[in-house]
């Protein structure tokens, strides 16, 4: 294909129950029946687009150390250095609109787990401003439902940030955010089939 980027699902290593547990999560293994339908062939911009805006904080390609990339994407599009450990998924959020994927669906590649007990913090403003900026790729409602998705995200995380209160779910305002967040990510689940 003529992508610039190709990615696949890792071998995680060591392969304990613990850290196969972890990873499980990781947008290349939830989304992969989904990725299969697209295997060896491009992936649609908009559903690679709504794909990474459901991934969150984790990179649709996952470590790009496991990825494939055109030479000349690289050179035009560094890393940024200013998004702590997640450099890789913001690489992903800045750049995707301009880049073609392709997906492998067989391993190609280890990701060798490093000191699993280290604190990885995210800065949760910082993603949700790379998520609205990715969504202006998409049509307008979509950038719509987007905003309203990170918007509540948002308000959830004032209420219970930044370490749980206890008793924060009594609170009817969390309610209607979580309620607003969760109608909100599952259009964006049913965009992504239908679109």
């Amino acid at each position: 294909t003529a992508a610039d980027v190709v990615f696949s699902p890792p071998i995680i290593s060591p392969a304990t129950g613990t850290y196969l547990k972890r990873s499980r999560h990781w947008p290349v293994f939830t989304f992969s029946k989904f990725l299969n339908r697209f295997a060896e062939t491009r992936i649609p911009k908009e559903k690679a687009i709504l794909l990474q805006i459901l991934s969150g904080a984790s990179g649709l390609l996952g470590s790009c150390a496991s990825c494939l990339f055109r030479a000349l994407i690289l050179k035009s599009r560094q890393f940024p250095t200013d998004h702590h450990h997640y450099g890789d998924t913001a690489w992903t959020y800045q750049y995707l609109s301009k880049a073609i994927l392709a997906f492998h669906p067989e391993a190609v590649a280890q990701f060798q787990i490093h000191d699993a007990e280290t604190p990885r913090p995210v800065d949760k403003n910082q993603i949700y401003s790379l998520i609205d900026q990715l969504a202006i790729h998409l049509p307008l409602s979509l950038t719509h439902i987007v905003h309203s998705y990170t918007l509540a995200s948002f308000h959830i995380d004032r209420i219970r940030d930044p370490h749980p209160k206890f008793g924060w779910w009594w609170l009817p305002k969390a309610w209607e955010a979580r309620w607003r967040r969760n109608n909100m990510r599952k259009a964006l689940k049913q965009a992504l089939v239908q679109f």
